[in-house]
């Protein structure tokens, strides 16, 4: 899966099958495939005519809003220590409990894991999808808006559509 839709890349003459067209230039226009493919998208947010970028205008994608969920805080447990009852001969001993660390919580969106969602992650997602830049496991998982297991433009769509809110 190369990020653009079969659809779109048939308009164009790309193999849908060949994810390496992805880089190429199919116009000859100076920009990589997938960037003619962003630029439509961002060309569609406007009337009819008023932009046009690639010689052929995609259909709109589907796209599911997400649920805006507000970032979870979660506050350490306050745990009392153990109290071991004393044998009648024996001193009272008591042992602290043990807690595991809470792992930190992510927004959903934070690609660069910078604890808030800006313009800044739309730019780290484009250049992991352009393959300039691989993302950590945490930030490929938070990147992933629909939970698909993909990265791609869909969730790019949707991280721009939770910045515009």
């Amino acid at each position: 899966n190369d990020g653009m839709p079969d659809e779109w890349e048939l308009a164009r003459g790309l193999d849908p099958n060949n994810a390496g067209d992805t880089n190429g230039d199919y116009c000859g226009g100076g920009y990589t495939n997938i960037e003619y493919y962003l630029n439509d998208l961002t060309v569609n947010a406007f009337p009819e005519g008023v932009v046009t970028l690639s010689p052929e205008k995609p259909k709109e994608p589907e796209v599911t809003e997400p649920a805006v969920t507000e970032p979870v805080v979660t506050e350490p447990a306050v745990t009392e220590p153990e109290v071991t009852e004393p044998a009648v001969t024996e001193p009272l001993v008591t042992e602290p409990a043990v807690t595991e660390p809470s792992e930190p919580q992510f927004t959903k969106g934070d690609v660069n894991l910078d604890g808030s969602l800006t313009g800044a992650d739309l730019v780290a997602l484009v250049q992991t999808l352009l393959g300039r830049m691989e993302l950590m496991e945490k930030s490929r998982m938070v990147s992933d808006m629909n939970d698909d297991g993909k990265l791609n433009i869909i969730d790019y769509i949707l991280i721009r559509s939770a910045l515009s809110k």
